[in-house]
């Protein structure tokens, strides 16, 4: 790149170094918006720096021989809104909407690009399912596999409409859809540990988000309370990116077992984000378009939009590694 030169942080990057002490060693600086390279980075991406959870404001020792991969422009500096996105990680068409929905009504109607990353939305490869997709089918309301995936993925895509967000579906298989290498189904319980044939499954997964990120984005990825083993490889191929990321409490497992924070909060930090009014009626709004899963979720809609009106009117809790 013609416009790249090779500068040391501590003499041609005064005003980050005011900011943050710069322990990366990276060899080039390059004309556009501010980013960081994937590898050889603390921390391992750029918008977190600039954040509270990550700057440290320590000036570097003077000397520090040490290199930066920040991208400096001779053009005015963008709108941050045009490039950050808030990403939501999201196991499956309806967890992060129940989770966090008016949070993103928050952050959209503030002019935020907000996304719906759902993982486990892949279409069935055939017509067979196991037992237990036979039976949460038919209490879903739905005959066959490919109904049921279609049918949620249009449930979702209404849904996240309503609170601002842009949805994205993968092409991984809900867990109720897995076989192993052996031909037989991995899960009679969704609630069972990671099958070992899916050891290699997160790692897919990671890569397929990594494709699709941008070194602004902030990522919002689920605790996984409750142990649902699909909830657990999404926070598992998460944290496989060594991204800086925020965790949002799995809803509704979160309401049914409210103690399963007491370890988490000793060990992570959290912040409260405030949602308005406003908010929590477009969250309650946008959870109330998954009627395929209210029954088994929440009995009915009036439980559904009390259970959100409870858990929400004192803000949404976001947590993020000390």
């Amino acid at each position: 790149m013609r416009t790249a030169r090779r500068v040391r942080a501590c003499a041609a990057v005064s005003s980050l170094r005011r900011r943050c002490k710069i322990t990366a060693r990276l060899s080039w600086i390059t004309a556009g918006t501010p980013k960081f390279l994937p590898k050889g980075i603390s921390p391992p991406s750029g918008t977190p720096l600039f954040g509270p959870a990550r700057c440290s404001g320590t000036f570097p020792a003077s000397g520090t021989p040490c290199w930066t991969g920040i991208l400096l422009s001779p053009l005015p500096p963008t709108d941050p809104k045009s490039s950050m996105r808030w990403i939501y990680i999201s196991p499956h068409l309806d967890d992060a909407i129940f989770s966090a929905g008016g949070l993103m009504y928050e952050q959209s109607a503030a002019g935020h690009v907000v996304e719906v990353w759902t993982l486990f939305s892949g279409l069935p490869s055939g017509e067979s399912v196991s037992p237990l997709a036979a039976d949460i089918q038919s209490q879903w309301g739905f005959r066959s596999a490919d109904e049921t995936v279609r049918s949620r993925r249009d449930e979702d895509r209404r849904a996240v409409e309503i609170v601002g967000a842009r949805a994205t579906h993968f092409d991984f298989s809900d867990c109720i859809y897995r076989s192993g290498s052996n031909g037989g189904w991995l899960y009679s319980d969704t609630f069972a540990p990671p099958h070992p044939d899916d050891d290699g499954l997160f790692a897919r997964l990671t890569d397929s988000i990594a494709r699709r990120l941008r070194p602004d984005d902030i990522l919002l990825c689920p605790l996984a309370i409750g142990s649902h083993v699909d909830h657990v490889l999404a926070r598992r191929a998460a944290e496989r990116l060594g991204w800086f990321l925020l965790y949002y409490a799995d809803i509704p497992y979160l309401l049914e077992n409210p103690s399963a924070l007491d370890p988490i909060e000793n060990s992570m930090r959290s912040e409260t984000k405030a949602i308005s009014k406003k908010g929590l009626a477009a969250w309650q709004d946008s959870a109330a378009a998954y009627a395929s899963q209210i029954p088994m979720e929440f009995d009915n809609k009036r439980k559904l939009r009390k259970a959100i009106a409870r858990y929400g009117k004192p803000g949404i809790r976001l947590w993020s590694l000390p």
